[in-house]
């Protein structure tokens, strides 16, 4: 397009055929010229800074010094612990009667560790289902002839003592924690 408007301002066209050999050039050494940086390796994408919109989380992910390579890792992280998250809940309201509120796990998360990934804790929020769709509410009173009876708030049945040891049995055999790393929390 650039030739043949060239080729209408000359007032002699036996020169077309030169300025168009000459128009070509410098089109093709302006188009090499970023490939040939990018062949010697001058280009990188890690130089460039990138603001990427988490998929998963829909928050703009900005690593320390915005390499593409650290923006892929935070999103990943964050994943991968979603999905350890979803997989333990999932699984463990399949075998127990208590409802799983929350599952918060921790994980190796420095890359040039060589455990990089690697499950090294998890906190679970327990809370005990309720019949019907009505929250129970706590006894605040017992009287047994003319002696009331101290209720223990925080007392926790013989049933709940052994759900909570079927839990952390079951967390230790399949992801392979100890009982120190394995946190069971009670709400409600």
């Amino acid at each position: 397009m650039v030739t043949t408007f060239v080729g209408f301002l000359l007032p002699n066209n036996s020169f077309l055929k030169y300025v168009n050999v000459l128009l070509g050039l410098i089109i093709m050494v302006s188009i090499a010229g970023p490939l040939i940086g990018v062949i010697n390796n001058d280009f990188s994408v890690d130089g460039l800074e990138w603001i990427s919109i988490d998929p998963y989380q829909g928050q703009k992910t900005i690593p320390s010094n915005g390499s593409l390579k650290e923006v892929n890792e935070v999103i990943l992280l964050r994943k991968y612990k979603s999905n350890i998250d979803t997989a333990i809940a999932e699984q463990l309201r399949d075998f127990s009667p208590l409802e799983i509120l929350k599952v918060s796990s921790f994980v190796v998360e420095d890359v040039s560790n060589r455990d990089f990934g690697t499950l090294t804790g998890v906190e679970i929020i327990l809370s005990q289902k309720s019949s019907s769709g009505d929250r129970l509410e706590p006894i605040e009173r017992i009287v047994i002839g003319d002696k009331p009876v101290k209720i223990n708030s925080n007392y926790r049945g013989s049933a709940d003592a052994y759900e909570e040891k079927r839990i952390l049995e079951y967390i230790m055999t399949q992801f392979g924690l100890s009982e120190e790393k394995i946190h069971l929390r009670w709400e409600g």
